[in-house]
């Protein structure tokens, strides 16, 4: 039986929901200030108190233009404004956030803004699947399957759909990381201009994800990220000699003069074109190096390669690379040495025990 309560001059209906539903009471507005009124459309409320328990968001009469009871229905674009604004409540990342935002552009490219959500079916994920086959490669489908997943599941705690599709994964075969060569490298580096030389080369050194240097800052001789947009959430330091410290305040210098960088937390960091656009300079030198397969994240994989052959320590791989297990560093001492020694002769003939830091040609020789 539906409540009635008196809040700051108004009435509400309260319908008690199941147990374990969230939240635990929901309150109808009744619009009105007049006890009589207000039971009236209480009762009104109690006669659909089945359909409001089970999950159906319902307008009133005294809630609409038209005057009747109906169905409202949660849009596609409603539904993951609400996820994104409770995802941020609880503290996920802005990267995660923008990483969710572009699989819901991409599935509301497909289906449209106003799709009802609680229509979404196995149907629509396998028809999202099979047109993005040959957009995307199967890592990108995959992430974004996995955050279908998460934001579906959200939208049944809430009530919003009765069941989540059986959202069937891809499968992708493990396979080792892709680092680049020297050759590789130098093949790439030799299409681009000095300044991307270096930005390459500053990523190659220090492993670190793109858009890192754009959003960390300086600190003495190290790069502290910021762990709001780091992948694990956990500011890491990262070391930098003279020549790597000249390059990130060029970098962030350039971020800056773009107004990419913003100085307070009510404005978030945009880094995003910059990080872009250091990816498709990486991209297009590799086209007209008339190589394929890799892609800007290869140049991390590089530096955790070249630092395991010249440590042999994988734990000191780990704290370079900000990893939370040792687990996922594993894969880079999995490389025969002898093709990892054809692969960088800078490091054998260093005797493999200090990094590389060019000061003018950032190219390996």
């Amino acid at each position: 039986m539906a409540g009635l309560r008196l809040i700051k001059g108004k009435y509400y209906a309260r319908v008690h929901m199941p147990k374990g539903h969230r939240p635990a009471e929901k309150k109808i507005p009744l619009r009105t200030a007049e006890e009589k009124i207000a039971r009236v459309r209480r009762l009104e409320v109690e006669q659909r108190e089945a359909d409001i328990k089970s999950g159906i968001d319902l307008s009133f009469p005294w809630l609409n233009a038209e005057g009747t009871v109906k169905v409202v229905r949660l849009s596609l674009e409603d539904a993951v404004a609400m996820y994104k604004k409770s995802r941020k409540a609880e503290g996920l990342s802005k990267s995660a956030l923008d990483i969710f935002q572009d699989a819901a552009n991409d599935l509301m490219k497909l289906l449209g803004k106003n799709y009802p959500v609680s229509q979404i079916s196995i149907k629509e994920i396998d028809l999202y699947k099979s047109t993005r086959r040959e957009k995307y490669t199967k890592t990108t489908i995959q992430i974004r399957l996995r955050n279908f997943k998460t934001f579906l599941r959200y939208l049944k705690d809430r009530g919003e759909i009765e069941e989540v599709p059986t959202i069937k994964l891809l499968h992708i075969p493990k396979s080792d990381p892709l680092y680049l060569s020297n050759d590789a490298y130098n093949d790439i580096c030799d299409q681009v201009d000095d300044y991307m030389k270096r930005v390459f080369w500053f990523y190659r050194e220090t492993g670190c994800r793109l858009r890192e240097p754009i959003e960390g800052v300086i600190e003495g001789d190290f790069l502290v990220t910021n762990p709001e947009t780091t992948k694990s959430r956990k500011k890491r330091q990262i070391y930098l000699t003279p020549d790597l410290k000249e390059i990130l305040i060029e970098i962030q210098e350039k971020s800056h003069s773009k107004n990419l960088v913003a100085t307070d937390k009510q404005n978030p960091i945009r880094s995003t074109h910059e990080a872009q656009h250091y990816s498709k300079s990486f991209a297009k030198a590799m086209d007209d190096a008339k190589l394929s397969g890799y892609r800007f994240h290869n140049l991390r994989d590089t530096c955790a390669v070249r630092h395991y052959l010249k440590t042999r320590d994988i734990y000191a791989v780990k704290t370079l690379l900000g990893h939370a297990s040792v687990v996922m560093t594993e894969k880079y001492a999995n490389f025969d040495p002898r093709r990892l020694e054809q692969d960088f002769p800078d490091l054998v003939q260093k005797n493999m025990l200090r990094p590389i830091y060019p000061t003018q040609d950032v190219s390996v020789g």
